[in-house]
């Protein structure tokens, strides 16, 4: 081998040094994104059960607040026609007020 040679191999061999430490860096800098993203994942993943955690207490809780609300009304006779409007309607006598409105 003469020197012409050896220069171009040399120069060949530094090339491929300069990339092989360009890449590692490179992959280095990926391993800590691909941390990171893992590290955020795991974050959204615990926040994304707390949320539906909440979503479902609060459907239970409404649930439960409709089921008071409902026997309240049966209680107090709401939706269903009074005694008076009852006997109206029995003798005919059905006011303005408590007719049934059609539209």
């Amino acid at each position: 081998m003469d020197n012409e040679e050896f220069v171009r191999l040399e120069q060949l061999i530094d090339t491929l040094i300069d990339k092989y430490s360009s890449l590692k860096d490179t992959f280095r800098v990926l391993e800590e994104k691909l941390r990171d993203s893992e590290d955020e994942r795991e974050l959204l993943k615990m926040e994304l059960a707390e949320l539906q955690e909440q979503r479902s207490e609060v459907g239970r809780r409404v649930s439960g607040l409709l089921g008071r609300i409902e026997q309240w009304e049966s209680e107090q006779g709401i939706g269903e026609h009074t005694e008076v409007e009852q006997r109206e309607e029995e003798n005919g006598e059905l006011s303005d007020s408590a007719a049934p409105v059609s539209y």
